[in-house]
């Protein structure tokens, strides 16, 4: 379960235990592996040539579905503008 700020960033709030949730508050999935949590791939794939783009990259965005299921969709900077 996370916790979404005013500047919409997620941050963890706890294993779901079925109570009910705040109108901020997400149910993401996750996976261990090799004993570290994962929300979501760790990759994002851009077009050739446009890396120095996305080096100012400090958020991501993501989609999330009624499954809790993430797809990162967009690379966010420090101001919160997508690149």
């Amino acid at each position: 379960m996370v916790t979404l700020d005013n500047n919409r960033i997620a941050q963890f709030d706890g294993i779901y235990h079925g109570a009910a949730l705040t109108p901020a508050q997400r149910l993401i999935q996750y996976r261990v592996r090799d004993g570290r949590v994962k929300l979501a791939s760790n990759a994002f794939f851009f077009q050739e040539g446009r890396a120095e783009e996305f080096e100012e990259a400090r958020y991501g965005e993501f989609r999330v579905n009624q499954a809790g299921q993430i797809l990162l969709s967009n690379m966010i900077d420090k101001d919160f503008k997508r690149i």
